[in-house]
């Protein structure tokens, strides 16, 4: 990302800001290694992005690892001297791990919505200051482009599937790239039918039309979805539906 976009960027966000919308992320901690919350992703996420938070709920030496973690994030830094893929990688990790000890902090709960304030409220500590996870979802967003919409995960069974390592800034857009194929690899989250031409995709894209028609819906579908439907969608001669989106939690559903 180039300088001039970001600084746009962040001059967006800023005007955001002043008209009374959420406010951009604009404090960083300093640079620090996510190997704790990848060992953690590890050990609670299992291929499909599920969390075991009931397995973390009760591990008491976990859960002081996720908060000693999720303290660094709140050591004032240098903004300067972040790289642009590092502040997005900050952003993403910061928002899943405070998304996951929200839950944990409640658990057991059946949606992240039973929960008052869960994205709005400014208790996410961030470079010393107090952000909701919805200020720090849009300053990711806003800063790395639709790509982001895949690797923020907000703790329900219709969000992006939740990765099993932490992002980083050195490939933090390869990864994001490969986390929009794993997303639309998902037959309960997209739903492909050439032959009716139609596509049936997660309330995202409505919710944050105007960032996936930046780049044009057929263009990200035809870059990111199965090869085998990628001819098709790059000719754009499809419709579009949207799925119902389940709030429920993130979880392994009990044996029955």
């Amino acid at each position: 990302m180039s300088g001039t976009r970001l600084a746009a960027g962040v001059a967006l966000l800023l005007a955001a800001a002043a008209s009374g919308a959420d406010r951009p992320v604009t404090t960083f901690p300093p640079a620090f290694d996510s190997a704790e919350w990848t060992a953690l992703l590890s050990k609670y996420v299992d291929g499909r992005g599920l969390v075991d938070y009931a397995a973390w709920k009760a591990d008491a030496a976990d859960r002081r690892r996720l908060a000693a973690y999720l303290g660094r994030f709140g050591a004032r830094g240098e903004r300067e001297a972040m790289t642009d893929a590092g502040r997005i990688a900050v952003l993403v990790n910061a928002y899943n791990a405070f998304i996951v000890e929200t839950i944990l902090a409640h658990y057991p709960v059946d949606s992240i919505r039973s929960i008052p304030g869960a994205f709005t409220a400014k208790e996410h500590r961030i470079g010393g200051v107090r952000y909701s996870l919805d200020e720090i979802e849009h300053t990711a967003v806003r800063l790395g482009g639709y790509r982001v919409h895949a690797t923020i995960v907000c703790a329900s069974r219709s969000c992006p599937p939740l990765d099993r390592r932490a992002y980083e800034a050195s490939d933090l857009f390869a990864h994001a790239d490969a986390r929009m194929e794993a997303w639309m690899a998902r037959p309960d989250l997209y739903r492909f039918d050439p032959e009716a031409d139609v596509v049936r995709l997660p309330k995202y894209f409505d919710w944050y039309r105007s960032d996936f028609e930046k780049e044009g819906i057929p263009a990200v579908l035809a870059r990111h979805a199965p090869a085998r439907h990628r001819a098709w969608l790059s000719r754009g001669r499809f419709r579009t539906a949207f799925l119902d989106y389940d709030w429920s939690l993130n979880a392994p559903l009990p044996p029955r």
